[in-house]
């Protein structure tokens, strides 16, 4: 009849596996601030690259403050990443 679903009693945390997979990429550049780096993970099109690095820029994820981070998309050989660079506490 209809779809099955599945009844909780509360909802499970808001993107926690995402967001401390985020902090994990970005602590390398926390720990090295001024360098530029392209984080270990790839995009599957310019669009999901460019759409991360302005994530990251403005803050979207739980622990980076909106002008932490500069964040840029990039096309390396057949590959789409992200070059980031702490530059929190420059202000």
């Amino acid at each position: 009849m209809g779809q099955e679903v599945e009844w909780v009693d509360t909802p499970p945390p808001k993107g926690n596996a995402k967001r401390s997979t985020t902090r994990e990429l970005l602590q390398p550049f926390e720990e090295n601030p001024g360098r530029w780096g392209y984080v270990t993970k790839d995009f599957v099109d310019a669009g999901a690259a460019a759409t991360w690095a302005w994530r990251i820029k403005s803050g979207v994820y739980a622990g980076i403050a909106e002008g932490d981070f500069d964040a840029r998309a990039d096309k390396v050989g057949d590959t789409h990443k992200v070059c980031v660079c702490y530059i929190g506490g420059e202000s």
